[in-house]
């Protein structure tokens, strides 16, 4: 079968069941359906009829599907508990203030490379590499359009790397003096940038993170564990008395679960230090120096059966301590949510439906899809997984949808990876229906055009079938 035969055959279908070939969303959404049929039959060379009986059995329950996607993202559309968030850098902050600076992009680039030169004197960035990529070669016009999609879209930010233990702590001084924890240790210079550009422009900072097992720092090696412990209660005190303002949540642990199946818990210098039960102790000092902040559990891998499975029981095992004890130390769970154009439909909503059944409040954090590596305009299995994401989001009664990364060319997996923003950082083809669903921002911006405004945009015809 060629595609012209397909498309024949696409056009009867549709004729036949009436579809609405108006709406692209619906189309695309649709011709994924059928371009799996499709796939199939040229794997297997199955007969013409055999192919057109198998996409009309698949069709009625996608048209189902798609309602009730539909009807839930026009239900989360109108609450305004929402917020649409993305991670950010202290350095591209910085440099939205260096564009004041400037009139145009020499000036602009000038600053740029003396700033990144500064930067690179900084002792606690000599021992990872903490500038993503795409960073250091932005221009002018870039750094401008960004600046101004966050303004428009964002309501909450995350730090990649400055809320991490490693940008705070200086592990060059003494963490005990005179039976206290030494407050020189401390320094909130990169975590004020984010801080502050939240409150100028009414945004939240979801905080990212307080345990990790990449961060147990050097100056805790020979500490006691009375002393670790004085240690975090006073690191968390520090930042609720900084923070508590513009906080939205906090990962209060991050990453702990074993990715394999003969252990629950990750090997860390934590657990070696604190104790198997040491992640329990943690929360409750958090709950101690937060008692109004959400506290978050922030895991990756949840696709994986296996992976999934430590955590849940993490998770268990937290709540048989809150119902011994009569208390709440967990208020939700962060979904990190990196997936690839291979992960599967099946996977995420297993994923999704089992962290439901735990009661605790689901965050998408980290959500980010790994491609090819080619340019693509438009990749049916990017957004595939994007829509999949986003129907489990607004199945689940997610309030916070978080992408990591700020665009294609400046993330963790440049120029791999699809999020937010496009490689022309424009909002991407995926991240769009996102970010109108779930941004309050725009929420807020379309209620006062449709008050102010009338509406004279033209009406236009959306070309449907099937793009080889």
């Amino acid at each position: 079968m060629d595609e012209q035969q397909l498309q024949n055959i696409l056009k009867a279908i549709y004729d036949e069941l009436n579809i609405n070939q108006s709406d692209e969303e619906y189309n695309r959404y649709l011709e994924e359906k059928i371009l799996k049929a499709y796939d199939y039959e040229k794997r297997k060379d199955i007969p013409i009829d055999e192919f057109i009986s198998k996409i009309k059995e698949l069709i009625p329950d996608f048209i189902e599907q798609y309602k009730r996607m539909k009807d839930n993202i026009a239900e989360v559309k109108q609450s305004q508990s929402t917020n649409f968030g993305v991670s950010i850098c202290f350095e591209l902050i910085d440099l939205f203030e260096i564009t004041k600076q400037c009139n145009n992009n020499e000036e602009f680039i000038k600053l740029r490379d003396d700033y990144f030169k500064r930067l690179g004197y900084d002792a606690r960035f000599q021992d990872f590499d903490y500038i993503f990529p795409g960073l250091k070669d932005i221009s002018y016009e870039e750094t401008i359009k960004i600046y101004n999609n966050i303004l428009n879209d964002v309501d909450c930010i995350t730090p990649e790397w400055v809320g991490k233990m490693r940008c705070i702590i200086d592990t060059r001084k003494p963490l005990i003096i005179d039976n206290n924890i030494n407050m020189d240790i401390f320094n909130f210079e990169y975590l004020d940038k984010l801080a502050n550009f939240a409150r100028r422009h009414n945004m939240k900072l979801r905080m990212h993170n307080i345990i990790w097992h990449k961060d147990f720092r050097p100056l805790l090696e020979n500490a006691s564990r009375e002393q670790i412990y004085l240690f975090l209660d006073t690191y968390m005190s520090e930042l609720s008395n900084r923070y508590s303002d513009v906080f939205y949540s906090i990962d209060v642990l991050n990453e702990i679960a074993s990715d394999t199946s003969d252990k629950i818990l990750r090997d860390s210098k934590w657990k070696d230090k604190l104790g198997e039960d040491y992640y329990i102790n943690i929360l409750k000092l958090a709950k101690k120096n937060f008692p109004n902040i959400d506290l978050y559990y922030n895991e990756y891998g949840e696709e994986r059966p296996e992976k999934r499975k430590n955590i849940i029981e993490i998770i268990k095992n937290i709540q048989k301590v809150e119902n011994e004890e009569g208390i709440v130390l967990l208020d939700g769970i962060g979904i990190q949510s990196h997936y690839s154009t291979m992960t599967t439909d099946a996977s995420i909503k297993e994923a999704y439906g089992d962290y439901s059944k735990t009661g605790k409040k689901l965050q998408i954090t980290e959500l980010d899809v790994s491609n090819d590596g080619e340019q693509h305009e438009y990749n049916y299995q990017t957004n595939r997984v994007f829509r999949t994401v986003l129907d489990c989001a607004t199945t689940y009664g997610v309030q916070l949808f978080n992408v990591w990364g700020i665009s294609s060319k400046i993330s963790w997996k440049s120029g791999r990876i699809d999020n937010y923003l496009d490689v022309n950082n424009n909002v991407s083809n995926y991240s769009q229906k996102i970010v109108d669903t779930y941004s309050k921002k725009k929420k807020f911006t379309k209620q006062n055009e449709s008050n102010h405004t009338i509406d004279n945009s033209e009406k236009t015809n959306t070309q449907s079938g099937i793009h080889m």
